[in-house]
This record gives structure tokens, sequence and C-alpha cells, in this order.
């Protein structure tokens, strides 16, 4: 997949009714079947993400919700493509939602949303809920400290995937290391063999699988010069201590958000 593909802009609205959140579970028959989520879809061209979000909640579950508060930006890597999603806590009008787009559709207390299964895209998101929520009526209290405590969930997050690239790239090494000796190796054992022997087709044989080792192992050492770049790229402050995002290598859209929400 490439990775500089323009990522699907997703707008998420979170429901919150008598200190209650309403979450729905996704039809059999669509990517993640099963799984839940807050209700939502994909912005279409020129429509911003909070009246996606009041479409989509429409569309999907027949509420008609207003959008109060933006959460930052949450962007997410599938296998088939990037998602950005864009959350907001929303006031919801009188009314019961009904499953229109989805298999059934929930009231849960927000410190039980962690016994659903959400998509991996939705888990920071959902952590910041169950531990933020908890009475929440209408406007956040203190709003500033409760969003940086969201991108310091993004801050574990990506720190996580610092070291889960940098423990990939070592394995593409040593793979690249092995066959290099193993290649090594096998030049070794033919160029011996037509001294000994002349021309025959075992040293052709080792031959042609040391090259294909060499082959083997060049890309291994390219897939690790890619991953040790990405874990470069994802260098971050310690995240046990409050992040200065103006510092973040990748932090610019924690940035806007926080500006936008100042």
């Amino acid at each position: 997949m490439d990775a500089d593909s323009k990522p699907i802009d997703v707008a998420i609205a979170i429901i919150v009714r008598d200190g209650l959140v309403l979450i729905c579970q996704r039809l059999p028959g669509a990517k993640l079947g099963g799984f839940w989520e807050f209700p939502g879809g994909k912005c279409e061209s020129g429509e911003t993400a909070a009246d996606c979000a009041r479409r989509e909640v429409r569309e999907e579950v027949e509420l008609d919700v207003m959008p109060e508060t933006e959460l930052p930006v949450i962007e997410h890597e599938y296998v088939y493509g990037r998602v950005r999603l864009h959350p907001f806590l929303c006031r919801g009008e009188e009314g019961q939602p009904k499953a229109i787009a989805c298999q059934q559709c929930l009231w849960v207390a927000p410190e039980d949303l962690s016994q659903y299964q959400f998509p991996p895209a939705n888990q920071e998101l959902v952590a910041w809920l169950t531990e933020n929520l908890r009475g929440y009526q209408g406007e956040l209290d203190n709003q500033e400290s409760k969003i940086i405590a969201l991108n310091s969930l993004r801050i574990r997050k990506v720190a996580q995937l610092h070291r889960g690239t940098t423990r990939v790239a070592s394995y593409f090494l040593i793979v690249a290391g092995a066959c290099g000796v193993i290649a090594v190796d096998l030049m070794e054992r033919a160029t011996k063999l037509v001294v000994r022997n002349g021309a025959s087709i075992t040293p052709i044989i080792y031959g042609a699988a040391a090259l294909a080792l060499i082959v083997l192992g060049f890309r291994m050492w390219r897939r690790f010069r890619q991953l040790s770049i990405e874990a470069r790229r994802r260098n971050l402050p310690n995240p046990e201590t409050t992040p200065d995002f103006s510092t973040l290598s990748d932090g610019s859209q924690v940035v806007r958000n926080l500006e936008k929400l100042s």
C-alpha cells in the first residue's frame, strides 16, 4: 500500500444521553463486520466533518444530533488504506435510535465500552471516553486538559509503534545477514568444486542458490532501511512525561487541533 495515499476522512458522533453513550454493531457483510462502533461514516466531497456526523447519524439510526465538542483527529493505517477519524461529542435530541444501517444499537455506560470489540482505529478514543466521560452531561469540564489527555494516549500509541517498528526492522537485518553468510559459504563451495573437479552441474546450482540468497538479502536490507527510517520518523518524547507538541516530529495535526480549540 502507498504510504502517501490520501487518507479516508470519517466523521464519528459520540452521542451522550443521561450519562450513556450510543454504540452500533456493524452489519455482517461490512468491513470488520460484527464490530461495534460509534455512529458515523465517510465525509462526502465538500462536506464538513460536523455536517457528515449529523447526516450519518440520521441515516444510520434516525436521530438528530448537534455536534458540540470536536476532539482531535485520529489517524490509523489499515491494510486497505489509511483513515482519518473526526470525533465529535454530540448532544442528541429526544427519541430512540433505530438500527437502520447496523445490526443493533445500545446505550452503554462509558466504563463498559471496553467490553465491546471496536475497530483498531477506535481503541485510543474508547480508552479516553472510558476514562473521561463518567458523569458527562454536556460541555467538557477543563476541556484543554482533557484534550491533552487524549493526545497523551496518542503519544503512547505512537511510541509503541516506534518500538514495534524497530523490533521488526531488526528481524529483517538478521535475515539479510544470514542470507549473506550462507551465500558466501555457497560461493566458496562452488569455487572449490570447480577447482577440484572442473565444470559440473553442482557448482552451477550452488552459484544460482548463492545469487538468489544475495538478491533476497538485498531486499531484506532495503526493508530494514525503510523500517529504520520510519522508526526514526516516529522518534517521540518519553510517553510517561507531559508531551511538548511543538517539538513532535509527526505531531502537526495535534498542534493544529489544539490551536483550533484554544
